[in-house]
């Protein structure tokens, strides 16, 4: 066998691949099914104008919203990139590290034939650890992936809370819309009642101010939906034509049962993907420190083939190393650094789990606070207040309440219902933290308690004679 083979069979050994396994793309997919199961809905690297349209042309809810979001913000998709990229690490930590070809050619002084000699090296260590850099760069790729899956929930959070936002603010709108004429009316009548004599001038003033200050409300109220609306369009993903053409849908949907904070805790430790990025991270710390006490003695290993042709002798070819000698690094101060990191992805995997378990047992008690108070606010005050107005209206046709009094209490009622609206909203903004904090949405069915009894139907103010 001349050197020309020999060359050719030692650069096959010293490169033979390693990466078999490695399958670009299954990564995505998993992210792509934690989506689909977590949030609802598939991410897309992609817009998809077809599926959005449809989307758009009916009246959005949360969860419509969130769809679109998926499917049409490009920041998610951006997101998603950092899977690929991560995976392409993968497939560069699993492939061995080219070889090196060195050559050199030498004549006599007298000229004559050439004294060719090459030489094939390999860095045999790199080539024998490649496994142990391959598990890893797999913990690395599940961390960036949980990564990933934590900012999806984060941002699915985002985009309910800028729902519920501006839908609650719409809805508070129409209230004060509501509420502001009745405050005119109240004017009005006061104005009436001065000029002809029967009310003084500073209560006509106090009742006109009123007035005024519920016409500033309205305004800003309606600068405040104007702004929410502009803050869903840029998580939506939307602008031109595309932002302008929905439209929210009308009523708030009612509450549904209770997480238990035990429960919540036992779904978040189970769930929650940034613990599992904590995770991952400690576990390639462990890989990484095992990996160097075992090699730190032998920094650098280079093993490979030399051949050189000599005019009179021939042929010559045999084995060559390289070995990097730990005379003055022994490797401790890499393995020192390597025990702090491990013992720093060790506390702050505990400080992640801590914290998962506090965050999702106040995310429930909050959840829990907020439908509360919406109970007591829409089966509580606005019952009795409606009763008020009926009573009032009842003994305004009797002639025994005044127009005054009747507008008071239609301004209360509404103030009232106001406050359940904003009450509902408030709640569905606490069970959007819920989710984020176990780690997405759960199945849960509409509460049957008589804390999730509709509110009482507005009754109608009507005047009888």
């Amino acid at each position: 066998m001349n050197w020309k083979y020999r060359c050719r069979l030692a650069f096959l050994i010293l490169t033979l691949p390693a990466c078999s396994g490695i399958h670009s793309g299954d990564s995505l997919q998993e992210t792509r099914a934690f989506s689909q199961e977590r949030l609802g809905h598939a991410t897309s690297t992609v817009p998809d104008p077809a599926a959005i349209s449809a989307l758009l042309s009916k009246p959005l809810t949360a969860d419509r919203a969130l769809q679109i979001a998926l499917l049409s913000n490009r920041q998610v998709h951006a997101k998603l990139e950092e899977i690929g990229i991560s995976e392409a690490e993968l497939m560069e930590a699993a492939t061995p590290r080219n070889p090196t070809l060195s050559a050199s050619w030498r004549w006599t002084s007298h000229g004559g034939r050439s004294d060719p000699d090459f030489g094939l090296m390999g860095d045999f260590l790199d080539w024998a650890l490649l496994p142990t850099h391959k598990k890893i760069a797999e913990h690395n790729l599940a961390a960036t992936q949980q990564k990933v899956c934590a900012e999806l929930l984060d941002f699915a959070a985002e985009v309910k809370t800028a729902f519920y936002e501006l839908q609650g603010r719409q809805l508070a709108l129409a209230g004060l819309r509501d509420e502001a004429s009745a405050g005119d009316a109240i004017a009005e009548l006061s104005k009436r009642m001065h000029d002809a004599g029967n009310i003084p001038s500073l209560e006509m003033h106090v009742q006109q101010a009123s007035a005024a200050t519920g016409r500033y409300q309205v305004s800003k109220a309606e600068a405040e939906v104007v702004e929410a609306r502009v803050a869903l369009n840029k998580l939506l993903g939307l602008s031109g034509a595309a932002a302008l053409r929905w439209k929210i849908a009308a009523e708030l949907p009612p509450p549904v049962e209770d997480l238990s904070p035990a429960r919540a805790e036992a779904l978040a430790v189970s769930r929650r993907p940034d613990l599992e990025v904590a995770r991952q991270h400690l576990a390639a710390a462990e890989q990484m420190l095992r990996l160097k006490q075992k090699s730190r003695l032998i920094p650098g290993l280079n093993l490979g083939v030399d051949t050189e042709h000599d005019p009179e002798i021939g042929q010559l070819t045999g084995p060559s190393a390289e070995i990097e000698i730990p005379l003055f690094n022994w490797g401790r101060a890499s393995v020192k650094k390597l025990e702090a990191e491990v013992r720093q992805a060790k506390a702050e995997l505990d400080a992640a789990d801590t914290n998962v378990r506090n965050d999702a047992r106040l995310a429930a008690a909050q959840a829990r606070a907020a439908r509360e108070l919406w109970y007591a606010a829409s089966q509580g005050i606005l019952p009795q207040r409606q009763e008020i107005l009926k009573e009032t209206l009842h003994q305004y046709n009797a002639m025994q309440k005044s127009n005054f009094e009747l507008l008071q209490a239609k301004a209360e009622e509404q103030r009232a219902r106001q406050e359940a609206v904003l009450a509902l909203r408030d709640y569905w903004k606490a069970h959007v933290a819920l989710e984020k904090a176990v780690g997405g949405r759960f199945s849960m069915k509409a509460s049957s308690s008589p804390a999730n009894k509709p509110a009482p139907q507005e009754r109608k103010l009507e005047h009888h004679h």
